[in-house]
């Protein structure tokens, strides 16, 4: 493990300065960084203003995040993929970056994995790859740690759509055979459960000084259920509850991407997808580094893409004084 060296340290002590180069002394250099999801800005009408928060964080030698200082972004951009009937292919984008905020550790997670198992997932997830995923993320919890796992749809007394299976815990292998008992079967009452989970976050009397999370993972729109999503959206901003959202498939005709981007920008959290379930272990360990450790980039891109338009390119960034060059891709 790589840090930076101590001759510094001699001269900061004639200055009075050891604990301010202590700081830096501690700064560890990474090994590799991961862009883990992004949330996109949007005025009061709903419509994309051209600001992207990439969600950053970087890793040690081990793999687990570390704090750090995000330095030198820059950003490219290509031509978007432009909605049928958009004039955006005709104009010529260019973009710009600023760090946000850098990179700190939360010591404590206090999260709950509300997992869709909706009918669909026969469909769109055969081989329950999302219950591996979930399991990768349990794997990597710590002792201070605790977790809860719940379903949508359920019918548990006192929750208007969810199951909860397992509640607050850092019993691993608890967590484990609570995931296994994820289903398929049903429909998508995804609002209700986001309800259910800020229910079971007022109730629990533990986690005194965690991050308080709720990973929502889902395949599909809304399909059933009382709540809608501004309901939804207006007790998730009120909460203090960060919500990582994490859509399977495509964000154009499976889910509606814009409302999990809004609830997890409104919250604090970030948004994710990926269209091939194989993908979806990778997905949730990004999801664990963004919760645990993780700084925010922001990209305006202009002029602004339509709405429903795919922007990609790479963005680079010093953490720590290592650079790391990586690609995004941004549902607009």
């Amino acid at each position: 493990m790589k840090r930076f060296t101590l001759p510094l340290l001699a001269c900061a002590a004639l200055l009075g300065g050891c604990e301010q180069i202590q700081e830096v002394v501690d700064l560890i250099r990474p090994s590799d960084a991961t862009l883990n999801g992004y949330t996109v800005e949007r005025d009061a009408n709903g419509n994309p203003t051209g600001n992207v928060d990439l969600n950053v964080s970087a890793l040690d030698a081990a793999g687990e995040p570390i704090a750090g200082e995000i330095s030198n972004p820059v950003v490219t951009v290509n031509d978007p993929i432009v909605v049928p009937g958009s004039l955006g292919a005709a104009q010529r984008y260019s973009a710009k970056a600023r760090v946000a905020f850098d990179i700190e550790i939360q010591e404590i997670i206090n999260g709950i994995l509300d997992i869709d198992q909706s009918g669909s997932m026969k469909r769109t997830d055969p081989a329950r790859q999302r219950v591996d995923a979930a399991q990768s993320f349990i794997g990597r919890i710590t002792d201070q740690d605790r977790l809860a796992v719940m379903t949508f749809r359920g019918a548990d007394p006192g929750f208007r759509a969810s199951a909860l299976l397992q509640d607050f815990t850092g019993d691993q292998s608890a967590l484990n055979t609570a995931a296994e008992r994820v289903g398929q079967d049903g429909g998508t009452p995804i609002w209700d459960s986001v309800l259910d989970t800020l229910d079971v976050h007022s109730e629990d009397s533990g986690g005194e000084g965690s991050s308080r999370v709720v990973v929502l993972f889902t395949d599909g729109q809304r399909d059933g259920g009382k709540v809608d999503f501004s309901e939804a959206l207006s007790a998730a901003q009120g909460s203090g509850v960060k919500f990582f959202t994490v859509g399977l498939g495509s964000a154009e005709e499976d889910f509606d991407a814009a409302e999990l981007q809004e609830l997890a920008e409104a919250t604090g959290g970030t948004f994710a997808n990926v269209e091939n379930p194989d993908e979806l272990e990778e997905l949730f360990n990004r999801v664990f580094n963004a919760i645990r450790a993780s700084g925010v980039i922001t990209v305006n891109i202009s002029p602004v893409p339509p709405a429903g338009s795919l922007v990609t390119g790479r963005i680079s960034f010093d953490v720590n004084g290592e650079t790391f060059d990586l690609p995004y891709a941004v549902q607009f």
